[in-house]
């Protein structure tokens, strides 16, 4: 048994992917390092108050939070202040965690606290886990292959819905904001209990493709805050230590729950929904329904209804099975597709008739982790659609009542964030700047566009205030409150908004005249996106078959004087002095002996051909990488010695490699064992490429050129070859991909071309091959469905005196053998069949079941003495796979293939039906 899990592990460490991206930092960046002993930080220079403010909340969990364990291990810290995702990642293979500072505008993701020190007290929740989890099995296979078995290993034992939701609960405990004090993060499952929906605990854990199942997030934070509620926090740590030491072998976390606590995950999973009961304010929904069709088998949301003057309303239409675009409705129940989205960061727009605003993500063609955010229009009477910025870091764009500018929240690479106002053209009219340590957020202009209202929030608080144009004063509106406020609209300078204050997300409205804020709902589930056209409000509700559009009449609504966002005594309390650092800091120059290069892995992997032992390294910054390895071929009984290693901090990404393989071999035909060719090979090759990446709407297209010289040494000991001579070649390459990005139900991108090109040619002979690979996607019938198409061509005379590999992909069913010339075809069509969402809890989860009938032909030309041979194959089928969890882990996606053979097959001289195992999809 212990080997079967080994063989899992290697599975998973073979296929492992690396969370961080190489070579993505623009090299001119001056990076510095603040060494301590918990923690390296590496971050650009200018970044200084940052760093030290997140290593102080790294110091303070490392001295005080040993509630899972107390080992502790230095690691590497990344801060990333180029790139306009919000995001933060802790990975092992290699050892390390990443923050990605521009802060989520959203107030929704993560509440009102300080960006950077949100991410570091949950992003290090997760190092303290995995510190924790090297013990036992997990260590003996950490030191027998690297950290990548180690997160392998951990993967396995650690089920996500712990690790996300622990790392919440720290978020929310150790802070004055977190996830866990906002209503809105259970909302879905609240829709869920409401509708008398309990999907069971097999179904979320691993989700599915037709229903609404709240992530890892959710629905861990409930179940880790019930165990420490009932158990106390300390009981994690034995449950953590007993699961990545394997106690029970397989389903090793549950059976250490259960040991623990006497609770199964299923178990703990259905006590935390029944604590949501409690939680449920028994309050009508008094609000009409908008009436709008639903898909079948799929999740929709209808986001942010906007109503217009004249009777009609435009919203964001999102689901599982299309990407977002814009609908206009009718009065009379017509809809009007308008245009779509783009690549966004935050699914959110405005209007101001007949402007659309919002905000789509550009890229540094090089550089991927440089991105930005630039202000997009669409004129929906027009049907002109055009991008106002360019290279610029903007977002919440809200057009001015006029038309005449536009205002949003410019966040500089710094951290400091402006409120500004562009004209029509993109040029800056107006900056005005934010405190330190804020963000201003939801800018909307007053009916005569001359302030501007928005909400500033940080340290767990927010507040509304007005800027004046004329002068770029701010004045509070409100005080400070721990909550959330969001969503701001403006009418008749009257600003409504929803917020969090009371429990409940809710509609509020702040009067100018009595300079109070007023209740206008008291929603059981919460209200977050809405808008108004004079007396109406048209706004979001969750239902468990996604977002809906109710409205309601401000006249009719049971509005009521609230004091919760009233203004504090002190006039600083919004402003909470930082405790001063006690440790005297300070950083450096992080140049290649401050960037260590660093082994993190080392291990037995299984290959093509034979076994490879693997020693992977990486520097710190993502800038030089390099392997050694060792392989044994079982094919010939050979070994070779090979290395390589690519530097990714110059423009081009420059590769070098090179190895030696002995005791190559190749047997007589006639005399089975005897050795007719015995050989030894050295080779060498130095290439350069430049990975570019664009985006455009929701195509993403990445150019790839390439160059290659090598040389390739056989030093025969016996006979000779004559297709393997001492050759050296220059080869060039070029890869296009455009892709359209994925709705969740879809298998595959439904619009791609893929081209890739690749030509060799021997310098000190007369060898040369050209390789040709194309795939096409084209939309199908159903939203879900895709015609695939490919196209191959490969060119080399087998009597060169040297064969470059070939990337043909060879027919189906037939078997496989070496001509002078051959062109592949295929043709497919790809649909989902059925979604299951069933299995054995711990062993496999089957959610999709996918159909693809196919037809494909083969044309390959044999050049002979005597007279060319020309070999036609074609052949028909059908595929059916089945998309899964294995061991609520694993995704995996396998089936079966039917291939009619329309023609005798040259090798093997049958023409019969071929079945066949697919593997699509293995980890």
């Amino acid at each position: 048994m212990k080997k079967s899990l080994i063989a899992v592990l290697l599975w998973l460490y073979w296929t492992c992917m690396y969370s961080q991206s190489f070579s993505g930092h623009p090299p001119r960046l001056d990076w510095r390092k603040l060494e301590t002993g918990e923690v390296n930080i590496f971050f650009p220079k200018g970044l200084e108050p940052m760093a030290d403010r997140v290593y102080q909340q790294i110091h303070r969990l490392h001295l005080s939070d040993s509630a899972l364990g107390t080992a502790r291990i230095k690691f590497n810290l990344i801060l990333q202040n180029q790139s306009i995702w919000s995001n933060g990642y802790a990975g092992i293979g290699p050892f390390m965690s990443e923050y990605f500072l521009t802060p989520p505008l959203n107030p929704y993701v993560i509440g009102s606290g300080d960006w950077p020190s949100l991410l570091a007290v949950h992003e290090y929740r997760h190092i303290q886990q995995f510190m924790n989890s090297r013990k036992g099995i997990t260590r003996f296979l950490y030191t027998l292959m690297g950290e990548e078995a180690w997160a392998a290993a951990a993967g396995l034992a650690l089920p996500d819905w712990f690790l996300e939701g622990d790392a919440v609960w720290a978020e929310t405990v150790y802070s004055n904001a977190g996830r866990g004090r906002m209503p809105a993060f259970r909302l879905e499952y609240r829709a869920l209990v409401k509708e008398n929906k309990y999907w069971p605990y097999i179904k979320a854990r691993n989700g599915s493709f037709k229903h609404l199942v709240p992530n890892e997030y959710a629905t861990g934070y409930p179940m880790v805050k019930y165990l420490n509620d009932h158990f106390g926090e300390d009981l994690w740590g034995g449950i953590l230590e007993d699961a990545v030491n394997y106690k029970g072998l397989f389903s090793s976390f549950s059976k250490a729950l259960r040991r623990h606590s006497g609770l199964s995950p299923s178990k703990l999973y259905t006590l935390s929904l029944e604590e949501l009961k409690d939680e449920r304010i028994s309050v009508p929904d008094e609000s009409i329904p908008y009436a709008l069709a639903s898909g079948k088998n799929s999740v929709e949301n209808h986001v942010s209804p906007n109503p217009l003057p004249d009777g009609n309303m435009i919203y964001l239409h999102t689901g599982y099975n299309r990407l977002p675009f814009f609908k206009m409705v009718f009065p009379d129940g017509r809809q009007e597709k308008l245009t779509s989205m783009g690549i966004t960061t935050d699914e959110d727009f405005q209007i101001t008739p007949p402007l659309i605003s919002w905000t789509e993500v550009h890229t540094d063609p090089r550089w991927e982790q440089r991105t930005y955010s630039d202000v997009v229009f669409y004129n929906y009477k027009t049907g002109v659609k055009r991008t106002l910025t360019r290279k610029q870091k903007l977002f919440q764009p809200s057009p001015s009542n006029h038309s005449d500018g536009i205002t949003c929240v410019e966040l500089e690479p710094s951290g400091l964030c402006h409120l500004i106002v562009l004209d029509t053209l993109g040029k800056v009219k107006h900056s005005i700047p934010v405190p330190d340590g804020y963000v201003a957020t939801n800018p909307v202009f007053d009916a005569a566009d001359t302030s501007l209202t928005a909400v500033n929030r940080g340290h767990g608080y927010a507040k509304l205030m007005r800027y004046t144009l004329s002068d770029d004063k701010a004045h509070d509106l409100t005080g400070p409150v721990a909550c959330i406020i969001s969503n701001l609209v403006s009418q008749n300078d009257t600003v409504y908004f929803s917020s969090d204050v009371s429990g409940r997300d809710n509609i509020y409205a702040y009067d100018p005249v009595t300079q109070g804020v007023f209740q206008l709902t008291n929603h059981d589930l919460g209200i977050q996106q809405f808008n108004l056209e004079g007396d109406i409000i048209l706004y979001n509700v969750q239902t468990a078959a996604g977002l809906r559009i109710r409205s309601m009449s401000i006249s009719g609504s049971r509005m009521r004087r609230v004091d919760y966002f009233d203004k504090p005594s002190a006039p600083d309390s919004f402003t909470p002095a930082r405790p001063a650092s006690s440790l005297s800091l300070s950083s450096k120059p992080a140049g290649p002996l401050n960037n260590p290069f660093r082994v993190y892995s080392w291990a037995l992997r299984p290959d093509e051909g034979g076994n490879v032992f693997r020693i992977i390294g990486r520097n710190v910054l993502h800038t030089l990488q390099g392997t050694v390895a060792y392989k044994f071929l079982e094919e010939d009984r050979a070994q070779g010695l090979s290395g390589s290693v690519a530097l990714g901090n110059a423009y081009p990404l420059f590769t070098l490699s090179g190895g030696r393989t002995w005791g190559r071999r190749i047997s007589s035909p006639s005399m089975v064992g005897t050795d007719s060719i015995r050989w030894d090979e050295s080779n060498l090759s130095l290439g350069a490429s430049i990975p570019l990446q664009f985006y455009r709407n929701n195509q993403i297209i990445q150019v790839r050129p390439s160059v290659q010289y090598g040389a390739y040494l056989p030093d025969f000991h016996k006979g000779d070859r004559v297709n393997y001579q001492s050759t050296q070649y220059l080869g060039a390459g070029l890869r296009l991909l455009n892709y359209r990005r994925r709705a969740y139900q879809h298998p595959a991108s439904r619009f791609s071309q893929e081209v890739s090109i690749q030509w060799y040619r021997a310098i000190n002979h007369t060898a040369q091959a050209l390789n040709l690979n194309t795939t096409f996607h084209f939309p199908g019938l159903g939203r879900n469905q895709v015609i695939e198409t490919e196209w191959d061509f490969h060119r080399q005379p087998r009597s060169d005196a040297y064969r470059f590999s070939s990337t043909l992909r060879f027919i189906s069913g037939y078997e496989s053998f070496t001509s002078d010339q051959a062109s592949h075809w295929r043709v497919a069509y790809h649909f989902p069949l059925f979604y299951p969402d069933a299995g054995v809890n711990g062993i496999y989860f089957l959610k999709r079941v996918r159909g693809r009938l196919f037809h494909e032909g083969m044309h390959s030309l044999i050049r002979r003495t005597r007279g060319d041979l020309r070999v036609n194959y074609s052949s028909s089928g059908a595929e059916l796979l089945l998309d899964g969890q294995a061991l609520n882990v694993l995704p995996v996606s396998f089936g079966v293939r039917f291939s009619y053979l329309w023609d005798r097959d040259l090798v093997s001289g049958s023409n019969r039906p071929q079945w066949s195992f697919v593997v699509e999809q293995l980890f």
